[in-house]
Formats: structure tokens, C-alpha cells, sequence
């Protein structure tokens, strides 16, 4: 009960909705990757969406922008459609929580997003949270828009090392 609470709280605290004034850079394959996660369940405001999904090979990844500064930028891209949404993330949150039946620890990370469409250029700025078990590669990212629409994914963390030199 206090954990949904305290999850609860973060949303709601998370949800003041405003741009941020960082430039965004679409995710391309000469951009540094720090995570890359596969979709295989997806829902949009609790519809069931898995099949679009797996039929445009959708993936989430984490990538920096350029050299010219720091920030942690995320893209949903559908590389069958050449679109996405992109964007920085910033004011991250990160908590750990152990399941006290099974005794895993569970990864919390809250942030905002600002993303831009490729597919019709709308804007917006969204609250994500991201949730990885860490004893496996499974993940569930929830996305509530500025728009009050909410995308569920859920899937594996890309397992290989990423940006082998």
C-alpha cells in the first residue's frame, strides 16, 4: 500500500507538464546507445496493441544527443514505418524496491520526456515510468502523455553490450 502511494505521489508530482528548452536530436545509428529494449506486449489506454507493435519491429532506446551536451535523450522508433518519437529525458527519479515474496529487486526510474513525432510533427512532453527486474532483462514502461493517453510496454533489455569499440 505505501509503495503504490509513493508511486502514485511521483505521478502526480511528475505531471506538471511543460517543455523543456533542450534541443532534440532524432535517434540515428551514429548516435551513443545506452539501453535498447525490445516491445513484445503493448497496450494503449488499456487497448491491446502487441500486433502493431511487433509488425513494425517497435523498440524503445536511450541515446545521447550530440557532443555538444549531456542529456539522456529516448526514441520509440518503428523501423518498418521510418517513424518515431524522440526527445530528452530529464528529472530522473531512481528507486529500488526488493519483492518481499520472491526476494527480487525491482529498478524505478521516474522522468520526464519530451518528445517530437516524426509522423505528423506534434509535440508534447510525457511522465515515464520505467520499471527493470534486475535479476533478468524484462522491463514495463509506462508512458502517460500530456494528453492524459497512456502507453504500456513491456519486453527485454537488449542483453548484449551495446557501442562495442
Amino acid at each position: 500500500m505505501k509503495f503504490a502511494l509513493l508511486i502514485t505521489i511521483s505521478i502526480f508530482s511528475f505531471n506538471c507538464y511543460s517543455q523543456s528548452k533542450i534541443d532534440s536530436y532524432p535517434f540515428d545509428n551514429e548516435k551513443e546507445v545506452f539501453g535498447k529494449f525490445y516491445i513484445s506486449r503493448s497496450f494503449d489506454n488499456e487497448f491491446e496493441t502487441t500486433d502493431q507493435k511487433l509488425n513494425v519491429k517497435a523498440f524503445l532506446i536511450f541515446y545521447s544527443g550530440s557532443n555538444d551536451n549531456n542529456y539522456l535523450y529516448m526514441a520509440n522508433v518503428w523501423p518498418k514505418e521510418k517513424s518515431q518519437s524522440y526527445g530528452p529525458t530529464y528529472n530522473h527519479r531512481v528507486f529500488d524496491r526488493k519483492n518481499p515474496e520472491s526476494g527480487e529487486m525491482t529498478s524505478y526510474t521516474l522522468f520526464k520526456w519530451d518528445y517530437k513525432n516524426t509522423y505528423n510533427s506534434n509535440i508534447g512532453s510525457a511522465a515515464v515510468i520505467l520499471e527493470q527486474v534486475l535479476s533478468s532483462y524484462a522491463f514495463k514502461m509506462t508512458i502517460i502523455t500530456d494528453k492524459s493517453n497512456m502507453l504500456v510496454y513491456e519486453g527485454f533489455r537488449e542483453i548484449n553490450e551495446l557501442n562495442k569499440k
